[in-house]
C-alpha cells in the first residue's frame, strides 16, 4: 500500500490541475467576465460580435459545430484545431486519472487504510499548492516568456504567431491569458485546500473512539 499511497500523492496534482483547466477552458460565462474586466470588448464595434464568436468557439471545443469561417481566419482555424486537440487530450487524461484515483481511494477504504489514504490526500493537496506556487512565480516575473515557451512546447508549428489585426488576437490578447492564468491558479489552490480540509476532517472523525 505504500507505493499506492505515493501514486495517489503524484496523481492528485495532475487531477486538480487538469480538472480546473477543463472547467475554465470551456466556460462561456468565464470568457465574458474576462472580456468585461480586461476591456476586450473595446476591440470590437459591439459586444454581440465577440459574444457570438465565443459561443461558436466554445461549441466547437465541445464538438457541437464548426468554426465560423467568416470570423476566424484560415490561420486561426488551424491553430484552434490544434488547441481543440490539446483540450481533448486534457479531457481524456483527466478521465483516466480521476478513474484511477477513485479506484485507489476505494481500494484503501476496502482495506480499511483510511488513515493512510487521508494522509496521502493531504500530501497530494500540499504538493499541488507547492507546484502551483512555483509555476506562479514564473508567471509573475516573466509571463510573456512562459507564454511563448508553452506554445513552443505544445504546438509543433508557428500558426500560433498571429498578426495583431487578426480577430483571434483581438479576442485573446495577452491580458486575457494573464487573467485566465491567475483565476486558474486561484481555483487550483482553493480546490487543494478543500481537499486537505476534507481529508483532515475525515481523519479526525475516523480517529475518534467509537462508543
Amino acid at each position: 500500500m505504500k507505493y499506492l499511497s505515493i501514486l495517489i500523492i503524484v496523481l492528485i496534482p495532475v487531477t486538480i490541475i487538469l480538472i480546473n483547466i477543463s472547467i475554465l477552458a470551456k466556460n462561456y460565462n468565464f470568457y465574458l467576465t474576462i472580456y468585461k474586466t480586461q476591456n476586450i470588448y473595446n476591440n470590437f464595434p459591439n459586444e454581440s460580435i465577440l459574444d457570438s464568436a465565443t459561443k461558436n468557439l466554445i461549441d466547437y471545443f465541445r464538438n457541437k459545430n464548426i468554426l465560423d469561417q467568416n470570423y476566424y481566419s484560415g490561420q486561426a482555424q488551424i491553430h484552434l484545431k490544434d488547441v481543440k486537440y490539446l483540450l481533448n487530450i486534457v479531457s481524456i487524461t483527466s478521465l483516466i486519472v480521476i478513474t484511477t484515483v477513485f479506484f485507489l481511494n476505494g481500494l484503501f477504504v476496502y482495506k480499511k487504510e483510511l488513515k493512510r489514504l487521508t494522509g496521502s490526500l493531504v500530501k497530494g493537496g500540499l504538493a499541488t499548492i507547492i507546484l502551483t506556487i512555483i509555476i506562479s512565480a514564473f508567471l509573475i516575473f516573466n509571463f510573456q516568456g512562459f507564454f511563448i515557451d508553452f506554445h513552443k512546447i505544445f504546438f509543433r508549428n508557428n500558426y500560433w504567431l498571429f498578426d495583431e489585426s487578426d480577430n483571434l488576437i483581438k479576442m485573446f490578447p495577452e491580458r486575457f491569458f494573464m487573467y485566465f492564468s491567475y483565476v486558474l491558479i486561484g481555483n487550483i489552490i482553493i480546490t487543494s485546500l478543500v481537499l486537505i480540509l476534507s481529508a483532515t476532517i475525515i481523519r479526525k472523525i475516523n480517529d475518534k473512539p467509537h462508543i
